[in-house]
């Protein structure tokens, strides 16, 4: 019996293992190598287990054949977990708005252990519109502006935690180690938000805010993208009083959610508040 379960257990691991390698590469396609060298799979299980999350429907194959992407069958399944608490219904009106001041692309973010993960976004009206972060795009925290405000906000023995747990997945991106996150926490935390002028992505300006608890907890983060000229000074100057605005209205309606959410996990774990 304890076989079987420990049988199983390792079976969920490995399509855990996978589906996060091919949203990794989800923007160019996870090709069978790249599965392989994220997993530690042999080549002949990477290929038997993609082959069996095609059949569910979970992943597919790009017109050539040669690599896979994650399914909107996924993006169905994660809009429904991104919502679990009325995240996203919460959080809507503020991108709306937002998005409508700024006349560019908004991002919500949330954190998921030591990842940040999109989980909404609205497009401003702004005719030139850059690659930004697709929905359910996974990132180590501290990649991006407003995973950065996130991971600055959180205490210190966290975000050591967090460098740490993230060592590899930095080395993604290119330029980027645990001591460039590290380097650039301190002014996120002066400032109140973060200013990202292409360290991460080239040509992609980004400011990011974190929706911040009365507590101090990050409960979610708000971010503009834009193109360099878009975010020169003076207009960077208002971009970041409206985000920031934005942000704090958010974590007043988002603090209940997550409050609510907590006694309902005390409850379930026998803990009396």
């Amino acid at each position: 019996m304890a076989t079987k379960s420990s049988g199983a257990g390792q079976g969920i691991e490995r399509v855990a293992a996978i589906l996060r390698a091919v949203a990794t590469h989800n923007s160019t396609g996870a090709r069978l190598v790249d599965v392989e060298t994220a997993t530690g799979l042999s080549k002949s299980t990477v290929h038997r287990l993609l082959s069996s999350l095609a059949a569910q429907g979970l992943v597919e194959q790009g017109d050539e054949g040669s690599a896979f992407f994650l399914s909107f069958d996924l993006l169905q399944l994660g809009a429904a977990a991104a919502n679990r608490y009325g995240v996203v219904d919460v959080a809507r009106p503020h991108l709306e708005r937002l998005a409508e001041r700024v006349g560019d692309t908004v991002i919500l973010s949330i954190a998921a252990g030591t990842d940040c993960v999109v989980i909404d976004r609205a497009e401003g009206d702004f005719p030139v519109q850059i690659n930004t972060p697709w929905l359910g795009e996974r990132r180590p925290l501290g990649i991006g502006a407003g995973s950065l405000a996130i991971l600055a906000a959180m205490p210190d023995e966290a975000i050591d935690e967090t460098l740490r747990a993230n060592r590899e997945g930095y080395a993604r991106f290119p330029n980027v180690d645990q001591a460039t996150v590290r380097g650039l926490i301190p002014a996120a935390r002066d400032n109140g938000y973060v200013f990202n002028d292409g360290v991460f992505i080239p040509g992609m300006c980004t400011l990011g805010c974190a929706a911040v608890a009365s507590n101090g907890k990050p409960l979610a983060a708000l971010s503009i993208t834009a193109i360099r000229e878009r975010m020169e000074e003076p207009r960077r100057a208002q971009l970041i009083r409206w985000l920031q605005e934005e942000a704090a209205s958010l974590a007043e309606h988002l603090q209940p959610l997550y409050a609510a959410k907590l006694r309902r996990s005390s409850k379930v774990a026998g803990v009396r508040l």
